[in-house]
């Protein structure tokens, strides 16, 4: 029992660590590809006429129009990612993923005002179910991986470790000892997922388009609090 739960914490820290290596490759394959479509090619080909964000986002809103009259409504909305994982304990992913994504890159490209923590939702929450289903475990502790899996895509997509533990403490039981082991393995496969994104921020380093970001020098007056 004892090895087995040794096995289960490293499937959770690999798990985790996949989700935090793909939602940062995702992130920045998608900058690239703003920052080519917005910057690099007016610049190469030295366009400056104004109408180019109209041609642009017209064609865009075209080809978007098109995948989604053959495909379906895609990319799925966070929320009905969420609503489909309480409802059913599980996310689909056969043909989901490869859809989410391939429907994600156009809008979030091509100038639609969203972001991308919606395609990552569906195209990580999918992913660890397929990961949860080829494992050999029983359905309870898959659908304990799983749900750990959902905490590490909301604490990697939010920056907000706390989003993900939280769900430990949603678990109907009241043996602390049992809740307790929960909110540890949750830390750490939480933990995995923010080392595994933030390395391959480190090797593949980029200017995020995502986020708040500050000035290195603030002046704060009593006043900003009033």
């Amino acid at each position: 029992m004892k090895k087995f739960s040794v096995i289960f914490l490293l499937y959770s820290i690999l798990l985790g660590f996949l989700v935090g290596i793909t939602a940062g490759a995702y992130l920045i394959l998608v900058n690239f590809l703003i920052n080519l479509v917005w910057k690099t090619v007016p610049n190469v080909f030295n366009i400056s006429t104004i109408y180019y964000p109209l041609i642009i986002c017209g064609l865009g809103g075209i080809l978007i129009g098109l995948l989604q009259r053959k495909n379906g409504n895609y990319p799925r909305m966070m929320v009905e990612v969420i609503g489909e994982y309480k409802q059913t304990g599980k996310i689909k992913y056969t043909n989901e993923i490869r859809k989410n994504f391939f429907h994600a890159i156009p809008v979030l490209t091509l100038g639609a005002s969203v972001g991308p923590e919606a395609a990552l939702s569906g195209i990580l929450g999918g992913l660890v179910n397929w990961v949860g289903d080829r494992l050999r475990l029983t359905l309870e502790r898959r659908e304990e991986l799983v749900n750990m899996g959902i905490g590490a895509i909301l604490s990697t997509v939010f920056y907000a470790p706390f989003a993900g533990i939280g769900k430990a403490f949603d678990e109907p039981t009241r043996d602390f000892r049992i809740k307790g082991r929960k909110i540890f393995v949750y830390a750490v496969t939480i933990l995995s997922g923010v080392v595994g994104f933030y390395l391959i921020n480190h090797v593949l380093p980029h200017e995020s388009s995502f986020g708040i970001h500050f000035r290195r020098s603030i002046n704060w007056t009593w006043q900003g609090f009033a």
